[in-house]
């Protein structure tokens, strides 16, 4: 199940954008949006481009932040750990003031 998850991330796209590294932050509010086109979301809302499939997204600004995924499917599934990624972003990564 492991190599499966970490195979699926490194196969997929994350398009956050907006982060400074090596900046953390411990308390942040997060907005969950989501969408039936995560790919034409997260492309609408950053400037990162690439080819992968892209299976979330997150916005960091400041104190606040919006994840986009689609809906959740099983508790363990490829739905549930994208959204786990993103908001793990909108913690592991300063915001731009």
């Amino acid at each position: 199940m492991a190599r499966s998850i970490i195979l699926l991330l490194l196969l997929s796209g994350c398009m956050t954008n907006n982060w400074k590294e090596d900046e953390h932050k411990d308390s942040v509010t997060i907005k969950w949006v989501r969408v039936d086109d995560v790919n034409k979301t997260c492309r609408s809302l950053t400037r990162v481009g690439h080819n992968k499939p892209i299976l979330g997204c997150a916005h960091p600004y400041k104190d606040k932040c919006t994840v986009y995924t689609p809906e959740l499917g099983e508790v363990d599934g490829k739905e549930t750990t994208t959204l786990g990624h993103e908001v793990a972003h909108c913690f592991d990564y300063g915001y731009k003031e």
